[in-house]
This record gives structure tokens, sequence and C-alpha cells, in this order.
């Protein structure tokens, strides 16, 4: 941050282009002159000013310290790196990250890559340190000086400029650390290399959607420094609308005069039969032609760029005669048919047809129709003045509405921006040389060795700091505003200890700049997307007050006014290198070293939305990120502010000169953060200041009173019912079934609604609470034991009510002695120990309400506490009492947290232990078991079948040579019905409400839901027209996630895994209207999300497994809509037809579902089918709560739907969509038939 961007601006207005011109050109030419000179060389050309003025004794290298839960790995952690980043190829079978493997040299002052890498060794880059540290195990309080100690020391120069070092803990309970150093040219010379591949991390964090809108649009008392200046906004709204326009009228045209041939050989139009076919067809040819060669050209460059030794005989002409000759064989398009479409056109005949219908259409639209179109923009115009917005979108009025005023902002910005450039000469000169403060301090009195130390705090949580500060964060002091008085009282202190050599200066020259968490973890677009501009701020050094605090809150304001053009400049700067690439470089070499000289210190903010929540790609979570920019030139000291959610963490580089002095930064930034509190700055700031007292939280939940809302729902007489009052009849607005805005017709519906809810209350009210009736325990299968253990089968469920952990068996001996035992762990054996008498036990009986299968009513299931278990309790009282026995795991080492007493060969138990979804979202695509293992034993501890919680990324493609050969109307494939219904990090035990109850359907978002097997998707989309983001997933009237979520999910799934994926897209409950308008809308979103992965609808459901992988395609658009079908032939497949019984009762599901599976005309077709196996509440039931949710109906069915489909409709059945999914075994039931279909 601090010197990529510390050029003068002010030197651009006094240089003349013939100047900048030549400077470019000599540039280039040193690199041409020395790539001749030595041709074992590849010469670096990269433009970053790190490059210009780095030496080897003071290089830009990066240092990243993770910090990793879990045991340490270490050939794990190394194989990883090899396989993911050392040894990965690109499609042409090259190596992606070539540079990785090659020495940095320098030559004539310009840095080289030596081509030849046969001497690369992983051993030299990954390496494992001690776990000890001068003699001490390594924990927290000396973990700082090893890594420091590390980071000082200079990577080999013979060898590449990249290091791993695997930091061990000497606590295996403790988390260990891992130090990568990366030099800057790497990231910045390999082009699809990103950090996040580097630190192998992946986000956990689903992304969501946020516009520029909504960036700029945030308060200005922002916690984040991200926030200096405000980006134009309004310009590229108008450009984006202007894009989709083209590109939407773009495909319009070619899908009406295009005439590709399918891949099974019918031509999808024919040739051009008249002369405004023939010239369309030329035009869509040359427009192919040129982004044919402009593809070829960029792949060119890269793989120059990645091989020196890459040279191509193929020159540009002949680059675009072979393009040229490609796209017109593809269209059979030749001068034979160029003469018959002439001629056919040129026919007096069809002249007079011609010119018929272009009268008639004129006479039509104009004349005829014109009343009509009139009618349309009267009611638009009145939709606009009444609404804001109106449905009639084909109306100039709509256009009007739309253009107009993104026209009159445009041009306003554009104004604001000319000004800017204007004023920009008088500005930079101010910010650079009027404003920067003369005094000396001990940075400038230093000499500096080049190598770097490191330190960082502890982290502090920022919701005690506003809690502290409650009072005094709002409009005039930022929580942002705080932090930075902070780390000002830090450097203070630091420069304090020296204050009998040099003076302790009132202002410190300081640039800033801010990084996105995004910057660790996204592998795809610009490196540079997470990288703000560059601002200059003189700090405002002492002790953090308010005076301080408002003093920093008024220079921020001075510098959001007055750097524009800077901030603009340096992020230019950063992604296109537009100012080195026009400067000589020994100009620029020197104006960086006068200005870091001015500006020693420079500030970054590392921040995130979210706390922090990585995931390494060998599996193991990683707890923290530390990132420590290196101080370049005469800058000695690097402050790096993270943030992540509530989380603060200071992580600073120094020069080594400067120790050991510089721990006291993070110290006194803890110290600061921690105590100062609102109260003392109240009394410092009361005679000069006042604050205000509201403040509004990060996320505040609103409700409303209905009784002060909607006042005709008091009841008259009624102050109290029995243990209900009307003030706790609430919506909260993030439970509420209907998003509340200003249309009538949706406050009229939210009445309604509420008035059902009053309804609800008084029937209980009267008729008192309905007593939870036990349900018989129902047997799954035969009670006959069986005798061939081999075929025991075992399963592991999760409740949708409660969460509790459900065990299922088949086949199972189920004689004495045989246990159940559930573990936390992986157990590999199990032995027994002896106990005295009297160690507690935690038997329970299952009840009907309690999970979704039950065991005998005679047998106990028994859940043991700190591992023990006895015999269970129905033994007889006569019997003599012997020393209780248990079992355990692993030797001891592994806890058993339930053991359950088989009494029959297939049952189903509830076992009362809670499963915390937060294991899900920390599943990979590389994971399998994880969480908890069920396992079966005899009498001796024998282990005669295991299973586990268990994720299923890529079922699909392991099982590709068996499944191949399959159509997707051949395989059983798992679904989810109503996917988008979810919440993240919902818990139905704390925040289950009249809404969730019934308008929740799954647990998993949608990635969880593919990863643990699901490969159906079932999606109902709305569209809502007056938010930011227009399309919502709907489950009836209810608003659940938004559709770009849900995208964002699959697509990042199907790349990392190259799993099918059907994308259902059915009902279409709001927004839509009778016309096709929002569907052309939907359709062209779904294009533009998803790209290249749609599979192509030639391919048809003929199909075969393989036969869409080859196309490297994954995801089918399959859409409940025949006239958009045939209106995007090149998209959309036709929906996937859901067979829905609309049933209360298991009895009446179980009947629909004997019934489709039956006697099934649909299996001689090859369009999949899907089984809707899940109970439907009616309206009524809903409203008087009859159901107790769809959780509860879930619990009901989901563990007779297994035990159906696994015994009885599994060889018949297509797709299988149920709620709460994570309850059933259709995923092993998928495995298991799948594979027996090859078979026979």
């Amino acid at each position: 941050m601090q010197l990529d961007q510390m050029l003068p601006r002010s030197i651009i207005s006094n240089a003349s282009l013939p100047s900048l011109a030549g400077a470019h050109f000599a540039n280039e030419a040193a690199n041409y002159l020395l790539s001749i000179k030595y041709p074992n060389l590849t010469i670096s050309k990269s433009k970053k000013i790190r490059t210009l003025i780095d030496t080897p004794k003071n290089a830009g290298i990066f240092h990243f310290l993770l910090q990793v839960e879990g045991s340490c790995d270490f050939e794990r952690i190394k194989r990883a790196y090899a396989q993911q980043l050392i040894e990965l190829k690109d499609k042409a079978g090259t190596l992606k990250f070539p540079k990785l493997r090659q020495k940095l040299v320098t030559c004539w002052g310009h840095y080289a890559w030596v081509n030849d890498s046969s001497g690369f060794n992983i051993n030299n880059h990954v390496l494992l340190s001690t776990h000890k540290y001068r003699g001490r195990p390594v924990t927290e309080s000396n973990i700082q000086e090893y890594v420091s100690e590390l980071a000082a020391k200079y990577i080999p120069s013979d060898l590449p400029q990249w290091q791993v070092t695997v930091i061990p803990n000497s606590d295996p309970s403790q988390p260990y650390y891992i130090l990568v150093k990366l030099h800057h040219l790497i990231i910045a010379e390999e082009e699809d290399l990103h950090v996040g591949e580097i630190l192998l991390l992946q986000d956990t964090d689903r992304k969501t959607l946020l516009s520029l809108q909504d960036e700029l649009a945030m308060p200005t008392h922002s916690n984040q420094l991200s926030h200096f200046i405000r980006q134009p906004e309004h310009i590229s709204k108008l450009l984006s609308h202007l894009r989709h326009l083209i590109s939407c009228r773009w495909q319009q045209f070619i899908y009406e005069f295009e005439s590709l041939d399918t891949p099974d050989g019918v031509r999808a139009h024919p040739d051009a039969q008249n002369l405004s076919q023939l010239l369309s067809l030329v035009l869509i040819v040359f427009v192919n032609v040129f982004l044919g060669y402009w593809r070829t050209r960029s792949m060119r460059r890269k793989l120059h760029r990645r091989s020196g030794g890459y040279r191509t005989d193929v020159g540009l002409l002949q680059t675009l005669y072979l393009l040229l000759l490609r796209e017109l064989d593809q269209r059979n398009l030749n001068w034979a048919v160029a003469r018959s479409a002439l001629g056919h056109s040129l026919q007096p005949g069809n002249m007079v047809k011609a010119w018929t219908r272009f009268v008639g259409r004129l006479v039509l639209n104009n004349v005829i129709l014109l009343p009509y179109h009139i009618y349309c923009e009267l009611l638009a115009l009145l939709d606009v003045l009444l609404r804001g917005h109106t449905s009639y979108s084909s109306t100039y009025c709509a256009c009007l509405q739309l253009y107009v005023p993104l026209l009159i902002y445009a041009q306003l910005e554009l104004v604001k921006i000319c000004y800017e450039v204007f004023k920009a000469p008088r500005n930079i000169f101010e910010v650079l040389f009027v404003q920067p403060t003369n005094e000396l301090n001990i940075l400038h009195k230093k000499s500096y060795a080049g190598r770097k130390i490191v330190s960082f705090s502890r982290s502090i949580d920022g919701a005690l700091l506003r809690e502290r500060h409650q009072h005094l964060f709002g409009q005039k002091i930022r929580e942002s505003d705080f932090s930075l008085a902070c780390l000002a009282g830090a450097v203070h202190d630091y420069f304090s200890t020296f204050s009998d050599t040099a003076a302790v200066p009132a202002l410190l020259n300081t640039t800033c700049r801010t990084i996105s968490k995004g910057y660790f973890t996204d592998r795809s677009g610009g490196k540079s997307d997470h990288i703000g501009g560059v601002v200059f701020l003189q700090l405002p050094l002492g002790p953090p007050d308010a005076l301080k605090a408002h003093q920093l809150h008024e220079i921020v304001d001075r510098i959001r006014r007055q750097q524009i053009m800077i901030y603009l400049a340096s992020i230019g700067q950063t992604k296109y290198s537009l100012l080195t690439a026009l400067f000589p470089h020994v100009l620029t070499k020197i104006f960086i070293n006068f200005f870091s000289y001015n500006f020693p210190v420079t500030i970054t903010e590392i921040y995130g939305a979210a706390d922090t929540k990585f995931l390494s790609a060998w599996g193991q979570r990683v707890q923290d990120v530390l990132l420590f920019r290196p101080p370049q030139s005469k800058t000695c000291l690097s402050l790096n502010l993270h943030r992540f959610g509530d989380k603060y963490r200071l992580a600073i580089m120094a020069d080594t000169h400067l120790a050991p002095d510089h721990t006291l930064l993070t110290q006194s930034f803890e110290r600061y953060m921690e105590t100062v509190t609102l109260e003392l700055l109240l009394l410092e700031t009361s005679s000069s200041f006042s604050f205000p007292i509201r403040r509004r939280t990060q996320r505040e939940w609103e409700t409303v009173d209905l009784s002060e809302t909607l006042p005709w729902l008091v009841v008259p007489g009624i102050t109290q019912l029995p243990g209900i009052t009307l003030d706790s009849i609430r919506f909260d607005l993030s439970e509420s079934l209907i998003n509340l805005n200003r249309n009538q017709n949706e406050s009229e519906l939210i009445q309604l609604v509420a008035m059902l809810q009053l309804v609800l209350i008084l029937a209980l009210s009267i008729c008192g609470r309905a007593l939870a009736e036990e349900e018989p325990v129902h047997i799954v299968g035969s009670s006959r034991p069986a005798t061939d253990a081999q075929q025991l089968k075992l399963w592991l469920t999760i409740s949708a009510r409660k969460r509790f952990l459900e065990v299922s068996w088949k086949h199972a001996p189920a004689r004495d002695g045989d246990n159940v035992l559930l573990t936390a762990q992986d157990p590999l054996s199990f032995e027994q120990r002896s106990t005295p008498i009297g160690t507690p036990l935690a038997a329970f009986q299952s009840h009907g309400e309690e999970g979704s299968g039950f065991g005998a009513e005679d047998e106990v299931a028994y859940v043991p506490i700190n591992g023990y278990t006895s015999t269970p309790s129905s033994r007889s009282a006569a019997e003599p009492s012997k020393s209780p026995v248990f079992w355990v795991a692993n030797g001891g080492s592994t806890e058993i947290v339930a053991a359950i007493k088989p009494s029959l060969s297939a049952q189903w138990f509830t076992t009362g232990v809670p499963f915390d979804y937060a294991l899900s979202r920390n599943v990979s695509t590389q994971s399998s078991c994880y969480g908890y293992w069920a396992s079966y034993i005899d009498a001796h501890g024998s282990i005669l079948s295991k299973t586990c919680v268990r994720a299923y990324p890529r079922w699909m493609t392991e099982m590709r040579d068996v499944v191949g050969d399959l159509r997707l109307r051949d395989l059983f494939i798992p679904g989810t019905h109503d996917s988008g219904s979810y919440r993240p990090n919902f818990d139905p035990l704390l925040r289950e409400s009249v809404v969730t109850k019934y308008a929740l359907t799954q647990d998993d978002d949608i990635r969880g839901q593919l990863m643990h097997g699901a490969r159906y998707l079932d999606i109902r989309v709305g569209y809502f027209r007056s938010a930011p983001e227009k399309f919502f997933i709907y489950h009836g009237i209810t608003r659940q996630r938004p559709l770009q979520e849900v995208i964002e999910q699959v697509k990042d799934f199907v790349l990392e895994t190259n799993e099918i994926v059907i994308f259902g897209l059915k009902e279409f409950p709001v927004g839509f209207g009778k016309g096709l308008g929002v569907h052309h809308l939907l359709v062209s979103y779904l294009r533009e999300q998803f790209g290249d992965l749609v599979v192509h609808p030639s391919l048809t459901w003929h199909a075969t497994m393989r036969d869409i992988w080859k196309r490297k395609q994954n995801v089918i658009l399959a859409y409940d809509k025949d006239q958009m079908v045939q209106e995007y032939p090149q998209t959309l497949f036709g929906g996937v037809e859901q067979r829905w019984g609309n049933v209360q009762s298991w009895a009446r599901l179980e009947r629909h579902l004997r019934f489709i599976n039956g006697f099934d005309m649909s299996r001689f077709s090859s369009r999949p089918v899907v089984d809707m196996a899940e109970l439907t509440p009616e309206t009524w039931g809903v409203i008087l709560d009859k159901h107790g949710g769809l959780r509860k109906m879930a619990d009901q069915v989901n563990w007779r739907i297994s035990q159906l489909y696994r015994d009885e409709l599994g060889n018949n059945a297509n797709i299988v969509a149920a709620d709460f999914i994570r309850g059933t075994t259709l995923m092993d039931t998928a495995i298991d038939l799948n594979r027996r279909k090859v078979v026979y």
C-alpha cells in the first residue's frame, strides 16, 4: 500500500505526451535488449513500484501467518502444496504456475526468471520447524519471538523466492502455525496465481450480494477505513445497464439468425434464404472472428509469459484467415449460398412480399395498435407517478423512467469528476508537499538493514468495545476513528521511549489503504479487486481520547473531499500500472525515495464482514490469518490492522533496527483498545464536544407491536389471555411471512395473517394445549435375527425437530452382548473395563416427540455419562448384582457418547445426542466422515459394522466408471424439496416461530445440501421489483434467500467437484404475472450468472453422464415453462416433472408413492421425474398449527421414506426429494442402487 502508490501525480500535468511516450518505449527497449543478451532468462516486465525499488537485501517479501486448529500433519500439508500448487497443470498439460519453480535473479537492475527449473525440490520450500524455541516448548508466550526470528531470515538466493514453514505446537490441544513467505513478483507475474492459492485457503462463509449502490449508501459513520473515498456509482450503473441491454439484444439477434449445426447433425436453422439473413450471418461471422482473435491473442500472450520458449508460426493474418474459414464452415456460408440468397431477394415476387410485410407491420404498429400503445403508456406513467416504477417494461415511459435519472445522475458525476480533475494539481501539491509535517522523529535517524521482524497482538473483542462506548459512537465519532486513535497512541508510546534522542512529533505522515477478506481466499477475478486505493493521512499522536478521535474524524472528512483523484489514480496504478508505465524508471525511483522518507509509516486495514472462518485445503479450520505487508525503500514500519467482524488484531512488520522496542506498539494498542472507556472520554471532552446517545447496532432485529400498528386487533374486554399477552404478539421482521413494503396488497396480507394468528391464540387459550401423543413403536423390517453378519448395515441420520443423532440398522444379529456405540472420533477398537457399582447412567425411554424412529417397547435405549455404560435398566430385580462394566474406544482415548442395545434385526433409534451443524459448515470437497461414528459390536468388542456422519461431495465423479453410460433418468438421485428455504446458523430450539415452522424445509444451505449428496435442487423463484436484488427464492409467499446466493454456491460447488446438478426452476410464485417479461429477465440473469457451466440442451435428456462430462458443463437449467424453453433452446431444458402427493399423513403419502412407482409410464421416457416424498400441510393446518411444523412432519416420514425406497421402490425411482434430507438415508441408497443398476 504505502509505496505502491506514492508517486507524485502532480508531475503528470507538467509532463508532455511525447516525453511520456518516449519513457515508455525506452523502458520496453531496455527489456528487449536484455532478453536478447540473456536468452536463458525471462526478463520481468512488471511495472509495479515494488519491482522498481526492490533490492536483494530489502526485498518485498510478503509474510502470512496462519493459525490452524487440530494436530499438525506435515506430510499432509506438503502433499497438498505439491498436488494443488506445484504440480498443478492446465488443460494443455503444462505447469500452471511455473514461476514457483524458477529462481529470481537481478540483471542490470532488472529482475529476471531463470528458465531452467530442473533443480527445484519442494523439500527446500515446505519446511517443518521444531516445536521448541530456545529449548522451551512453543506456546502463546513465545510464538511471537519465534515467528519474528523466522521472518528475519532471508530465503536463500539460489532458490525460488517463496517458503512455507510449519511450526508445530508442543501441546496437541493448541493450534499450530504456518508462516508463508512470498516474493511480490510471483503474485505480480503469475497471472492465474492468487494469494488464496498460495495459502491454500477457502472461505467457509457464503458470499452475499453487495451492489455498488448498497456500498455507497452505507452511512458515513462506517466502522471500516475502507470508506475513505466514495467511488462513482451512477456512471458504472449506467454502463452496466447498457452492457446488459446490448448483450440481450445481441443474444436475441443470434437466436434469430444463427445457423450452427447441433451435435446430433440436425441443423438448427436453414441456410440464408434472403439478403437480410445473409447480412445478419455475415455480421455474426465477423464479430465471432474478432472475438476469437482476441481470445487467441490473449492465450498466446499468457503462454509466452508462462514459458519464455513458447513460439508460434501462425501470424496475424493467418490466424484471422483460419478463424474466418472456421466460422464460415460452421454456418455453411459460401459464395453459392450468398448468390442464392441475393437472387432470391431480388425476385420481383419476393420483393413485393417483403415490402408488403414491411408496410403491414408499419401500419399495424403505428396506426391500428396506436390506441393500445397510448393506453399502455398512460398506465405506465400512472405506475411511475404513484409507485415509482412500472411493470410495463416495453413502454417508452418505462425506458425514460429507467434511463433519464441514470443519465442525469451520471452527468452530474461526470461533472464532479471533471471538477476534481481540474482541482487535482492543486490538491495533490497540497497533500504531498504542504500538509505533511516537517517534524523529524526517531525513524528518520535510524539506518536500516533490510531484514524484517514482526509482532502481533492478541484478538480484541469489538463488541465489548462498542458496549463501553455506546454513547460515543455516532455521527461525530466513528468506531474506526477510535481504533485509529488507539493506533496513534501506540505509536506515540513507541516514540516516547526515544524522547531523549528525538522529540515526539505532534503529527506523523502515513499512507493508508485497505484490503478486504477476499484477498486471502478468492481464486478468480482480478487480483487487485480486493485492494483499495491509497490516501495520505497525518496521524495526530498522543494518548487516545475524544479530542484525538474527533480530530481524526475531521482529518478523514478532509481526505474524502481532497484526495479523490489520488485515491482513484492509485487504484489505476494498482490494477494497470498506468503511472509507472509512463515515467522513466530512474525518475520514479528518485521520487519514491523522497516520499518514503517523508512518509515512513504505512497503515493497512484488512477487513471482513464476518468473523474469520477460513478452511485449509487439507481440511483443517484456520482460526486466524495475519498479513505482514513489507515496508519498502525508506519506509520502515508497516502497521496492519486486521478486523474480521467484531475481532481486532494488529500485526506489524518493521526493520530489524527497530527491535526490540517494536513489540511496544502491539502491547500499547491492546491496552488502549481494552481499557479506554466511555466515561473517561466524556470527562475529557464534555466541555468541548457533545456526542449523540443513540447508537445503531450492526444487526438489530426490528419488531412491530401489532396492538400499536394494527389497532383493530385489540379485543374489547380482554386485557390478557391465559399465558398470553397482546404485547407478546409481535412480528419479527426477519421472520415475517411477507417483507413489509409500501404495496397496499401486501399490507392487506399482513393484516390477514395477523388476524389468523390472533384466532389461533384465542383457540389455544380456550381449548388449552393439546397433549403430545406417544406414537407406537414401529419396527422397520423383519424381527428375525439375521444369520449373516456380513449383510449388517448401519446408518447415521439427524432428526429435524431437535437435531438429535439417529442410529438405524438392518440385518443385525441382535445377540446378547451386542451394542451400537456412538463416538465422536473414528473408533479402531473397543474393550470392556470394570467400574464400581453406582456409576451414573443416563437412561431414557424413546418417545414419539423425540425423534423420527423408535425401538421396541420393552427395551430401553440408554446414553452414558462420561462414556460409562452398563446393562439396560430392564434387568430383573431378582438377578444378583454384579460389578458393572463399560466399553471404551481406542484404549480409552475416544469418548463414547451414546450406547444402544439392539433387540431386533432392524430398528431406528433417536439417541438424544445433539448434532452441531457448525460441523457441517466446515465440510469441504475433500471431506468424508466427520463429527460422529456409529459402530455395531458384539460381546467381544469386534466391530461388525461401522458408519459415520458423511459428506458425499463427489459421489457422481467417483462412480464415473459405473454410471458414465447411464442417463440421468436411469439413476437414483437424491434431491431436496424447496431447496432455498433455509437460514444460515438457524437453531430451531432457540429461534423457532410460527413462520419458520412452515417456511423452512432444509437445515443446510445449498452448498451443504450438495456436499451431502443432493443433485436435484427444487428452486422456486420470485421477483421483487423494489429490492436492489430482484430475484429471491420463495416458499409460497415467504421470501427466503437471494437467488444470487444460491447460484454462487452452486457455481463454487460444481467448479470444485465437476458434479452434475439439476437446477429445477418451478412455480414462480411471486412477481412474474401472466406475461413472459420477467421470465426473459430471469433467463438472461441465469445465463449471465452460470455462463459456460450451463449444459447445452442440444444434448437432450437422452445424453449419458459421460456425454455431459465431455462438454465440461455441469448445471442443467430445467425450466418449467414450455414457452420459455422454446424461446431459449440453447439454454433451457424442459422442466422436470414433480409428482406431488399433497397429503398430510404417512398412510396417504405411502399410497401415493407406491402408486406413482407402480405402473409408471414415465420410465419409458428420458425425461427425469421427481417423487416429492414429503408431507404438505393444508392452509388451516398452518393457521392452527395442527401439524406442529414441517420439522415434526418430516420426522414422522423421513425414516419411513428411507426404508421404503431402500427396500422396495428404489429400483424404479428416479429422483426423490425430501424435506430436511439429513434425516434420510437416501444418499446411501443412491450409492447402493446405482451400483447395482449397472450390475444387473
